[in-house]
């Protein structure tokens, strides 16, 4: 899935959520590259690049893409992620090394008992705003490039440890058939993405009552204590509390009730 890049304008009705639950994921950016004799490549990354949630979406984009001349690279990224409601946001700082050492939660953020909404997470990661006093970047480093994208679903899978990322490349077998293959692996460093979750859990709730778990997913309380007890993680009713970790369990089973329920047009 294209993790679609977030406009403040007009996405402001979609970022008024609290944030649920931070972690940390990867992305997947596509690159176009050139085989003429006298381009020159970069391996710096735009801020405007494709990215994905999944290898394989991103894999079927550049099928929909390629021409004559042209390869493809699909770099795995790590990221955090920002579970709303009904979406999540997504942050990748690209072309440094390692990610987001220069960030740091504002003060005026850290003070604040809270919870966080969309809106503040775009203002203190984003970085047209990163010359500003609530934002997280220091103006000594210049402006940081950063993507911030928004989606639905739920194949952004939380990661752990020092996993290995991958970066694949494209090749056309006999036939005009392209397929990518790892031309590339590292090792994750999720030192600093670790620390910005530690220095923002507490601007997440730790739990919710029933009925505010149903008001955020938009679905009914019957139906999240249904979904509860799915789960192995039942409540009595509508007022009981149910905690993050449960909330994050029903999620994507909550956002399949809520598709399922939209009219067909």
């Amino acid at each position: 899935m294209l993790i679609k890049p977030v406009s403040l304008l007009e996405d402001l009705h979609l970022l008024a959520d609290h944030v649920t639950c931070v972690r940390r994921s990867a992305v997947h950016i596509l690159t176009a590259r050139h085989n003429a004799w006298h381009s020159t490549t970069t391996n710096l990354y735009r801020t405007n690049a494709a990215t994905f949630t999944t290898s394989s979406s991103a894999r079927w984009a550049a099928e929909r893409q390629r021409k004559a001349g042209t390869y493809f690279e699909i770099d795995e990224i790590p990221s955090l992620v920002f579970d709303l409601a009904e979406r999540s946001l997504v942050v990748t700082q690209l072309n440094v090394s390692p990610l987001f050492k220069s960030w740091n939660a504002p003060q005026a953020l850290t003070l604040n008992n809270i919870p966080m909404t969309g809106v503040e997470v775009v203002n203190v990661f984003s970085s047209r705003n990163y010359r500003e006093s609530t934002s997280g970047w220091p103006v000594s480093q210049g402006q940081p490039d950063v993507i911030l994208g928004i989606f639905e679903g739920t194949e952004l899978t939380t990661s752990h440890g020092r996993g290995m990322l991958h970066l694949e490349r494209s090749s056309v077998e006999s036939g005009g058939w392209m397929s990518f293959s790892v031309v590339r692996t590292r090792r994750a460093n999720p030192t600093h993405l670790e620390r910005i979750i530690g220095e923002l859990n507490h601007l997440t709730p730790e739990r919710l009552r029933v009925h505010e778990v149903a008001s955020r997913f938009r679905i009914t309380s019957a139906d999240v204590l249904n979904l509860l007890e799915m789960a192995g993680s039942p409540a009595k009713g509508p007022r009981s509390w149910v905690e993050v970790a449960s909330i994050d369990q029903i999620r994507p089973l909550a956002r399949k009730q809520r598709n399922d329920m939209k009219p067909n047009v």
